[in-house]
């Protein structure tokens, strides 16, 4: 894991500006801090792909492909470097589908999912089929859009936006 040790080193290198009673201030960099952070979780994705990707073969077609578009929609926020924080984290997390989908859930979701779950669900597919039908230029336009710090702001504003809906 040379992602974390890169990481761990930047952490090290920090100088302290000031201590309120125990409770340290260094001098971080928050985006570069979220680029670390986000290099860590893309070498532990790359690291563990080949060795669980036979588990999606046990998984309904409809689960797979919504693993598969939500990997691409955690690509666009790793690239916005969207906060990896507890507060995103959870943002994710309350969008995301409560069980397993189905071949059922294909087409037409159940009365079972909330509207922010259905909502998660079809904007993930949205950004997916975009990505798809422009040939990957999607993405890759999403990546040079994202490479200034006033892209990178739009873009988390969007995720916020569209990707992860206001709380309903």
């Amino acid at each position: 894991m040379d992602a974390a040790n890169v990481f761990y080193q930047y952490l090290e290198s920090r100088k302290k500006v000031l201590t309120i009673g125990d409770i340290p201030k260094y001098d971080t960099d928050e985006d570069t801090a979220i680029f670390y952070v986000w290099r860590m979780h893309r070498a532990s994705f790359d690291a563990a792909t080949p060795k669980f990707s036979d588990i999606l073969f046990y998984s309904s077609e409809t689960e797979r492909d919504f693993t598969i578009d939500f990997a691409l929609a955690v690509e666009l926020c790793e690239d916005a470097r969207y906060g990896p924080d507890f507060e995103g984290s959870v943002d994710f997390a309350v969008g995301f589908p409560h069980r397993q989908l189905t071949d059922q859930d294909q087409h037409i979701l159940t009365s079972d999912f909330s509207i922010r779950e259905k909502a998660h669900l079809r904007t993930v597919r949205l950004v997916a089929k975009t990505n798809e039908i422009t040939g990957v230029a999607f993405l890759t336009s999403w990546k040079t859009v994202v490479k200034s710090g006033i892209g990178r702001a739009g873009g988390r504003l969007l995720i916020k936006r569209l990707l992860l809906i206001p709380r309903l």
